[in-house]
């Protein structure tokens, strides 16, 4: 009886370190992306912002190191999203970094009208650019960005590690079946 319940405790306790930090980190907004390799070395980034437990409308998305990691600059190939939901005058537009003197790693993105900013419960993909650096080179470092509210705030955004979660949910799995496993 009392192996059951330590294994219970164990396994509660584990359950509730892995969801309150995901718990806390919700309201952050999210970016995830997705690489295509152009050949010749060069891939496409492609963006997508997530607002899905914001307070405010999202207008602008800070990638914090984008000459540095990406190697960008104003001759790089960036794309912004245009036309959001159907409207024409609803497009974003970017500011790309320049590597010097003085340096301005960031590749800032940002909404040219209140219509194309991203609504709470909404996300928004299409912040693009092409660079020679290799997806599976990045670090969580290389990743780093902000998201901009519409009146000015900042908020740090939360970039998913796919690998931690499958090692999670692999590893809650195996609690749980060794809690079934006949002794």
């Amino acid at each position: 009886m009392f192996l059951h319940k330590r294994n219970f405790f164990v396994f509660a306790a584990a359950a509730v370190l892995t969801i309150a930090p995901c718990r806390s980190s919700s309201a952050a907004p999210i970016l995830s992306f997705s690489a295509a390799d152009l050949g010749g070395g060069l891939f496409e980034y492609d963006f997508t912002l997530e607002n899905s437990e914001g307070t405010v409308p999202l207008a602008g998305l800070l990638l914090l190191h984008g000459s540095t990691a990406f190697g960008l600059d104003a001759t790089s190939t960036i794309g912004a999203p245009q036309d959001v939901n159907g409207d024409t005058s609803a497009d974003w537009d970017f500011f790309a970094p320049d590597p010097g003197p003085p340096l301005v790693d960031q590749l800032d993105f940002f909404s040219l009208s209140p219509a194309g900013d991203i609504a709470v419960g909404a996300s928004l993909g299409g912040f693009t650019f092409q660079s020679f650096r290799n997806p599976g080179t990045l670090t969580a470092a290389d990743l780093s960005a902000i998201a901009v509210g519409s009146s000015g705030e900042q908020f740090p955004i939360s970039i998913p590690e796919p690998a931690s979660l499958i090692l999670l949910v692999m590893g809650t799995g195996m609690m749980a079946m060794r809690r079934r496993m006949p002794r």
